[in-house]
């Protein structure tokens, strides 16, 4: 009898462990908030796969992809917002957010077109990564198109990023109306954000047409970017 005792207590804490972890991977940040159900979709860390519809509840490190006339909008718990166009994929690393205001987020955009607007989570305590910038968020709505290929074209409507281009040291600064394209090369040039239409966004036509996708019909896209005034877009050239 005095035998079994160590392996009843190696199986409950296996047991106990095993239903621990996906707690821990299932964390809830937050909730689909989108008015209809048009095609999202969300794969779990779990390896469950979801259907983004109104209401539903996102979590840690699940991955979200649309279709070409798929879309979503998605509200974290410190109140961000997150809307994501046709064509997109994004994991939702980390979003923690704590009684007293404290907290820190994670974004990963693989590709696709999205908009952010920061929540109540302090000024720098959110990030945003795509494959070639990592972007300090303080204050912000921000329109993001990133290619299969890594560039990125990053729009800044309201607040300040701080960028740091394919994890090299030194910050480029963004100011509210400003414009920040990065290649594939890492190669970074500033200059005017391009006009964006209201609601969730979707990649504009030049842009598709490097990507090789058409957009949907009926479905608006933002206007070529406007030339900037002279001497107003800098070349940044490679990150150092």
């Amino acid at each position: 009898m005095w035998s079994r005792l160590p392996m009843k207590e190696l199986a409950a804490s296996i047991a106990f462990v095993l239903l621990a972890a996906p707690a821990v991977a299932d964390s809830e940040i937050g909730d689909v908030v989108y008015p209809e159900y048009r095609g999202a979709v969300g794969l779990r860390v779990t390896g469950d796969k979801e259907n983004l519809e109104p209401a539903k509840k996102v979590f840690k490190d699940e991955m979200v992809t649309t279709g070409p006339q798929a879309v979503t909008s998605i509200k974290f718990i410190d109140e961000t917002t997150l809307d994501v166009g046709s064509n997109s994929e994004i994991v939702l690393n980390e979003l923690v957010f704590n009684p007293d205001q404290t907290g820190n987020g994670l974004l990963n955009l693989t590709s696709g077109a999205f908009r952010i607007v920061s929540g109540v989570m302090p000024h720098g305590s959110m990030t945003i990564e795509t494959p070639t910038v990592t972007i300090g968020v303080r204050g912000t709505e921000i329109v993001i198109f990133v290619l299969s290929d890594g560039t990125t074209e990053i729009n800044l409507l309201h607040g300040a990023l701080d960028n740091r281009i394919c994890g090299k040291d030194g910050n480029i600064p963004l100011q509210a109306g400003q414009q920040l394209t990065v290649t594939s090369s890492c190669q970074a040039v500033i200059g005017v954000a391009r006009v964006v239409p209201a609601g969730i966004p979707q990649l504009p036509s030049d842009l598709a047409d490097l990507e090789g996708i058409t957009p949907a019909a009926g479905v608006p896209v933002a206007p070529s970017p406007r030339e900037p005034p002279p001497g107003e877009a800098r070349n940044h050239g490679s990150a150092h």
